[in-house]
């Protein structure tokens, strides 16, 4: 049984519904739209962590996660819907089998190419990409493959906003329960998040990493990036260069 497709889509972006829909229609796939929280709804809160457009992408991420909990499948693709998808995406779908062992979160996206810091392989997807241990982030949540178990643990850790929602899933290096959930990176990447210019979220990419950069650091942050030098040291990471490939 193939895996549910659920996208993010706002009830003012039609253009963006008629482009991913017509994008797997054509690799063979149907989808179930979620009707995206719109920012222009919202009131900024003076003390806010985030803009009103960060959190209504977190807020929708809430609602396509618990319309999957309320099916039966065992997992599922969530889409914000600028996403560009390959082929690929369809031997990805067909069953959770080729996930590595105790693993529930995969991130199929990528925003432009960089190298940085992963750890060394742990598998390969059913089209042969390989599937490496986010060891510090991975930034955007465009495309990513969740289980039951993982998507009731987000949405616990949303009871009150805490962060973004790509923050929240990827960033191990500032994220609890990022370093709690363990995710994984596919490389190349199956989905291309196309858009990033037309973003409907106000808060830049360089200002949410300047704004990470005066968090306090915790313990257990201090702690986290210590190991990632130890495992680098000792010959435990790998260096790739993230890129999307169709």
């Amino acid at each position: 049984m193939t895996l549910p497709i659920y996208v993010i889509n706002l009830d003012r972006r039609p253009d963006r519904w008629r482009s991913i829909l017509d994008n797997l229609n054509r690799i063979g796939l149907t989808v179930h739209r979620i009707s995206a929280i719109d920012g222009l709804t919202l009131t900024q809160q003076a003390s806010a962590k985030m803009s009103t457009g960060e959190e209504a992408c977190l807020l929708s991420h809430c609602k396509a996660l618990k319309s999957f909990l309320e099916s039966s499948h065992p997992a599922a693709l969530f889409l914000e819907d600028d996403a560009r998808l390959s082929r690929d995406i369809y031997g990805c779908l067909q069953s959770t089998d080729w996930w590595p062992k105790n693993t529930g979160l995969l991130q199929l996206s990528v925003s432009d190419d960089r190298w940085d810091i992963v750890g060394s392989s742990i598998g390969k997807t059913p089209c042969g990409r390989r599937i490496y241990p986010i060891l510090r982030r991975c930034s955007f949540s465009t495309g990513y493959l969740v289980d039951r178990e993982t998507a009731q643990l987000v949405l616990n850790a949303c009871t009150v906003p805490p962060m973004p929602i790509d923050q929240l899933l990827f960033f191990t290096s500032k994220s609890a329960l990022a370093r709690r959930l363990k995710p994984v990176l596919i490389n190349p990447a199956i989905i291309q998040h196309k858009d990033l210019a037309d973003s409907d979220i106000s808060l830049s990419r360089d200002n949410m990493d300047r704004s990470a950069k005066k968090e306090k650091k915790t313990w257990e942050r201090r702690f986290f990036r210590s190991r990632v030098l130890w495992l680098k040291m000792i010959g435990k990471t790998t260096r790739i260069r993230f890129h999307y490939a169709a």
